[in-house]
């Protein structure tokens, strides 16, 4: 292989091996300014290049492949080295030049690939759960295009605030989470007024009984709780929620730099959906510390009979997470003296992989153990009823 395709910004040629990176043959190539990695076939536009004075450290990997970690977290796992030591010792030799030299005008690194758009859900799949030969064997770095609906509630609550402290308004300062709550509730009421609660008991009947393709394997059931379906709601799910999902994700599932939507209508004046944007953490021992992650969310309430939610999230920086699509749904149904809820979910699978039945078995107990600690730390607050 050439080393045209890399340019200047491999610098002085040092050397080039024949090794593989996921499941892709190719070369690595070193030089004075950075390694860079090129697949062998040409329907395959992978390149990586990764600047000298970037190299955190370079160890080895089994018996034959090294793993190169940037200093901005990056990982890169290259196997099949007919000379992993030489190749090792030679990447640390040009780094280590490197620093002692002159700064290189080529700083950061990159790698170009054929772009992915997946979604998935929450809870991720605990990635730890996976044979780390099975890491190394499909794509970590695959980037994901989020956006984002964010709603002006917020600033239009601030000015309401402000009009009051002005004294522009002779109402007392409003409450701000009380204010959009009001608004959410305003949603249902309407829902009640064109639906009779028979029709929505109906409904619901049917959406709790019927077989879902989308989730076909139910992982919790039976798990009662003590609210009703309008307290369920207000407490845990509104604009305005006394303990929202948001707080145990933060102070239990550990995630960071979360933000939340207000729910809005999705125009069947029905059914509504938020969208949750945060950093949530990777167990996996390759990739970045924090995922980002992105959750749509779906909200249907029938009347007193039953509630729905739906979660479907796009994540990045784990892997094998471009393969599959991971939908989980909440089902609350009304119980005597409060709620049965049920979780059940389902994988999409948008990219073959050969490791479909590990990510299966990791999807379904990832999920029950997810689900069933949030209702755990339901029922752990101080003002849960007993």
């Amino acid at each position: 292989m050439s080393t045209d395709a890399f340019g200047d910004k491999l610098g002085t040629f040092r050397g080039m091996y024949p090794c593989s990176y996921l499941l892709e043959d190719g070369h690595l190539a070193v030089g004075s300014k950075s390694v860079g990695y090129r697949c062998n076939s040409t329907s395959c536009a992978r390149m990586i290049m990764i600047a000298l004075n970037d190299i955190g450290s370079v160890n080895g990997v089994g018996a034959t492949g090294l793993i190169i970690s940037t200093t901005s977290g990056e990982d890169y796992v290259f196997k099949g080295f007919a000379g992993r030591d030489a190749v090792m010792k030679l990447v640390n030799d040009e780094k280590n030049k490197t620093l002692r030299g002159a700064p290189s005008t080529f700083t950061k690194s990159y790698a170009t690939r054929v772009q992915h758009l997946r979604r998935s859900s929450f809870p991720t799949i605990p990635v730890n759960a996976l044979p780390m030969g099975e890491f190394e064997k499909d794509d970590m770095q695959e980037t994901l295009d989020i956006m984002k609906d964010m709603t002006k509630a917020v600033e239009q609550n601030k000015a309401i605030v402000e009009n009051e402290r002005s004294g522009k308004s002779e109402r007392p300062p409003p409450d701000v989470r009380k204010s959009v709550t009001t608004k959410s509730m305003r949603f249902f009421a309407a829902v009640m007024k064109n639906r009779t609660d028979k029709d929505l008991d109906k409904a619901w009947a049917k959406l709790k009984t019927e077989k879902n393709k989308t989730y076909p394997t139910v992982v919790l059931s039976g798990i009662k709780l003590n609210y009703t379906i309008d307290e369920f709601y207000n407490i845990f799910w509104s604009h305005g929620a006394t303990h929202p999902q948001e707080d145990y994700k933060r102070d239990v599932q550990g995630d960071k730099d979360l933000t939340t939507t207000d729910w809005i209508d999705t125009g069947d004046k029905f059914t509504l959906s938020r969208t949750q944007d945060y950093q949530h953490p990777n167990d996996a021992p390759v990739g970045p510390p924090m995922a980002h992650s992105v959750t749509e969310q779906t909200l249907q309430k029938y009347g007193s009979h039953g509630l729905v939610i739906t979660n479907s999230t796009t994540v990045e920086g784990i892997p094998m997470a471009d393969c599959f699509v991971m939908e989980d749904r909440i089902l609350a149904s009304k119980t005597n003296g409060g709620i049965l809820i049920t979780v059940d979910m389902g994988l999409n699978f948008v990219k073959r992989t050969v490791f479909r039945g590990v990510i299966e078995k990791a999807a379904k107990g990832g999920s029950k153990k997810s689900w069933k600690a949030f209702f755990k730390w339901i029922e752990s607050l101080p003002d849960y009823p007993k």
